[in-house]
């Protein structure tokens, strides 16, 4: 997913950058404001009878009837209980929401403690319990506030001067042509998401001895699919071919890849045309 994100962004200018962006930040501070209200909000404990489960994992869901009648819609965060807990199951109910909540967002599940004892006469006679447990401080509460924008710039600017900055510099970069040998070729792997990305990089020798490797392609499969796959460019190279390499190169490249083997990210293949 993240791999995805990025291979977008480069692609694109500064404000549709923002306007990608933006909008997700905004509905992660909005979902993060709501929890931290939850998160301050007293536990309750509510003798309840379940009337109906549905949902697949892990988005699973619960509806309750009240002791006053009415009836609540709860997420449910551990399956186990999803799975155990039955239609007209009666017990007690240990939850936290706001005031005035309207559906399971502004609802947060704790635990469900079954009572097949509990009867529907004795159900509706008693009250909720305001749990004497110690809300969450509101000054952490506060600080998580503060604190998870603070963290996600900082990430974003991380991210932009490691992937996004050098692309830019790599676009502003003029086109060079030499005259190479292939002298190796690797196939770096990593896995993301359950997928697993393989990047394929060929390694250029050059008229003054140097060597230098290019990502000539990326290609991405699911862990342990038995897809086998390949990079038409990366086939067709093979080691002890020469001819002419394009390529684009950061300045500088040295002081900002110590280590040749990660140097091929500060490099842009364009194209390998062989000798006759």
């Amino acid at each position: 997913m993240v791999r995805m994100i990025l291979s977008i962004l480069e692609y694109l200018n500064w404000p549709m950058r923002l306007m990608i962006v933006l909008p997700l930040f905004i509905a992660f501070m909005v979902v993060t404001i709501r929890m931290v209200r939850i998160m301050i909000q007293p536990m309750q404990r509510v003798q309840v009878k379940v009337l109906e489960k549905k949902g697949e994992t892990p988005k699973v869901f619960a509806t309750f009837e009240m002791p006053d009648g009415t009836e609540k819609e709860l997420q449910l965060v551990d399956p186990r209980i999803y799975r155990t807990l039955k239609k007209d199951d009666t017990g007690v109910l240990i939850y936290k929401e706001l005031k005035n909540s309207k559906d399971h967002r502004h609802r947060r599940f704790s635990d469900f403690e079954k009572d097949p004892n509990l009867d529907d006469q004795n159900l509706h006679a008693t009250p909720p319990l305001i749990s004497d447990e110690p809300r969450t401080n509101k000054v952490t509460a506060i600080l998580i506030v503060i604190v998870t924008p603070i963290i996600i710039v900082a990430g974003l600017i991380a991210l932009t001067l490691t992937v996004v900055v050098p692309s830019i510099q790599l676009t502003n970069r003029p086109e060079q042509s030499e005259q190479v040998e292939v002298i190796g070729k690797r196939i770096y792997q990593s896995s993301d998401n359950g997928k697993v990305w393989s990047t394929y990089i060929v390694a250029f020798r050059f008229p003054d001895g140097s060597v230098k490797e290019l990502s000539v392609g990326t290609n991405s499969s699911r862990i342990n699919s038995n897809r086998d796959d390949h990079n038409s460019i990366y086939d067709s190279i093979n080691q002890g071919d020469t001819g002419i390499l394009i390529y684009k190169e950061i300045e500088k490249i040295e002081e900002k890849y110590k280590n040749e083997d990660l140097r091929y990210d500060g490099r842009q293949f364009i194209g390998f045309e062989k000798d006759p």
